[in-house]
């Protein structure tokens, strides 16, 4: 007698009760290695293309109802992460970037007189009179917030030690 086997069988059906499972999309996988890409490259700007591309491919996915629902979900919430995450840290460094341009010429003023201008400021602590926008107002506010004021700042990033 000549035994058949059933996984040949043309016919033969999955008679157990556990569901057949697909793999995961393309699009879903691939929206989840953009959505980690993203979550990396935070600091670099480049994650909010790479984050909202992330986003319309694990949307797509959803919308299609492909499988990897998981995955997109998770891809969508890693991209939204990380574009909030540079949106904050965009708005905390704005009042520098906001005077960077001034604070620049400022310093090429400052290095043209180097040596009698940290002499006057090591004898009377005080820096010349158009430093003095720095201290004050929202550019002000962030230098005593992350240096404890701009004469910190001054001494700890800007200062030349001969």
């Amino acid at each position: 007698m000549n035994e058949t086997n059933d996984f040949n069988n043309p016919y033969y059906q999955n008679v157990s009760n556990e569901p057949v499972k697909k793999p995961a999309s393309a699009l879903a996988v691939t929206a989840l290695v953009l959505g980690i890409i993203s979550i990396l490259t935070c600091f670099f700007m480049v994650n909010v293309i790479i984050g909202i591309i992330a986003i319309i491919l694990a949307v797509v996915v959803l919308a299609k109802r492909e499988s990897g629902k998981g995955i997109s979900i998770t891809a969508i919430l890693l991209s939204v992460i990380s574009i909030a995450f540079t949106a904050l840290i965009v708005y905390m460094i704005y009042p520098l970037l906001a005077v960077l341009p001034d604070l620049y010429n400022d310093m090429k003023e400052i290095y043209k007189d180097y040596d009698a201008i940290i002499e006057e400021y090591d004898r009377t602590g005080e820096l010349p009179d158009y430093m003095d926008k720095y201290s004050e107002g929202e550019t002000g506010e962030f230098f005593d917030e992350y240096y404890d004021g701009f004469d910190n700042f001054f001494n700890e990033n800007l200062r030349i030690e001969n």
